[in-house]
């Protein structure tokens, strides 16, 4: 098979190979095989996938013939077109018209020209040890592999980045030719360690600054390329590093993508988009603050809202439940109250945790008790008084504060009192 050239879309051609489900034959009438069929012309302008460039897609028509190209491959010197057969016939000897999909091969251009730009800029910023250890070359998609003994950090990646769209930018010209292996070796032109190379090698230079031997297809000027953005940088194994990166109409839709999730990232936390990751990290303090308040509340000095169930007492058909819970804060008392109403109902829970000089109370109703007119605010308030403080709240959650932690069994006396004449109402 004859490649017809790296800036070829569309050739003439015949069919000289057809081979589907496994079996060479002469001709080819079932439309609609599931199984991909495989096409052989004896020229083409079909890429096949080498040198980490996906192969071709398109079409190949003739008379009534409609054959859909999904991939084309290279092996031992023939160019396999593999597709499905959507209309007519083929056999061999028919004269076709090969057509490769431009808009396609255009993005697979410009990523991969975008890869010798990125290898100029990483051995720029990392060092001469940042060669290629291997890539994939798609639609304004690519995957560039090289050696570098530690992750790239974002400062670095950032200049790394920039200096691919300056040299974008600077539209500088990219030329290929052929040349002796001796030569291009005169003129420095980059060659991967331990690949083989043949007598004649195809030179691919852009501008001043790069020089490699490819065999893929290219843009005509680095301007081509278009918008250029690193997607992530990972490790592969020990020693190589990986960047993924967009080009062209992927790297402009990728851009675009990202202000729509940060404009409504914006909206939802009502700040400034200059202001989401300040308050972002804002919240994800909160968040961990809850949590480990949370875990130390409830569970703190063993006490869990199981325990103090059993430990209630009944009081005109209601359970009432007055405890001390060392160590817990208002936080951890408030959900302690929360837990127990879910479980029991009709309920009273006064709680209180002493420290050295201050002593915290929490008191909850159930809803069936607030609407029987009871007050968490009117039970605690004879309480704080004794620990010399007040409080105050709604009528099913209540909270107050005192000053003397000493007196607070008796509080505690005067709180089961208190709620036996409030249930007598």
């Amino acid at each position: 098979t004859k490649f017809l050239g790296y800036e070829t879309t569309e050739a003439a051609g015949t069919v000289v190979g057809i081979i589907a489900q496994g079996h060479l034959c002469e001709v080819l009438q079932e439309v609609g095989h599931e199984e991909p069929v495989t096409v052989v012309l004896n020229q083409t302008p079909f890429y096949g996938e080498s040198g980490g460039q996906v192969g071709d897609t398109g079409e190949i028509v003739g008379a009534g013939l409609q054959f859909e190209v999904i991939d084309t491959q290279k092996e031992k010197g023939f160019i396999l077109h593999r597709g499905h057969l959507r209309q007519g016939g083929l056999k061999l000897g028919l004269a076709v018209t090969a057509k490769v999909n431009v808009e396609r091969r255009n993005g697979i251009r410009r990523a991969h020209s975008a890869t010798h730009v990125l290898h100029h800029a990483l051995q720029k910023y990392l060092g001469k040890h940042a060669q290629q250890q291997g890539s994939k070359v798609d639609d304004d998609w690519l995957r560039f592999d090289f050696a570098n003994p530690s992750a790239v950090d974002r400062e670095t990646l950032a200049k790394i980045e920039d200096e691919v769209n300056r040299r974008v930018l600077a539209a500088e010209p990219v030329s290929s030719k052929l040349l002796p292996i001796a030569e291009a070796r005169l003129a420095e032109a980059m060659m991967l360690f331990g690949e083989k190379y043949p007598d004649v090698v195809r030179m691919v230079s852009m501008g001043n600054f790069s020089k490699e031997l490819c065999g893929g297809t290219h843009v005509e000027s680095t301007g081509q390329i278009g918008l250029f953005r690193i997607a992530h940088e990972e490790s592969v194994s020990a020693g190589t590093r990986r960047i993924v990166a967009l080009t062209g109409q992927r790297a402009l839709k990728q851009t675009r993508e990202d202000q729509h999730v940060l404009a409504e990232v914006a909206v939802a936390l009502r700040v400034p988009q200059n202001e989401v990751p300040q308050r972002v990290t804002a919240l994800a303090k909160e968040v961990r603050d809850l949590k480990k308040q949370l875990a130390a509340g409830p569970k703190a000095g063993g006490v869990t809202p199981e325990k103090l169930i059993e430990e209630a007492t009944k009081i005109r058909g209601v359970s009432v439940i007055i405890a001390e819970t060392p160590g817990v804060e208002a936080g951890g008392m408030r959900e302690l109250v929360d837990l127990v109403r879910r479980k029991i109902s009709p309920a009273a829970i006064l709680l209180a945790s002493p420290a050295e000089d201050k002593v915290t109370i929490i008191a909850g109703l159930t809803r069936d008790l607030v609407d029987r007119g009871l007050s968490a605010g009117q039970w605690i308030n004879s309480v704080a008084e004794i620990v010399g403080g007040r409080g105050g709240g709604k009528p099913d959650m209540a909270q107050a504060g005192g000053k003397s932690p000493e007196k607070l069994p008796a509080a505690l006396e005067a709180a089961r009192k208190q709620i036996e004449v409030l249930l007598i109402k």
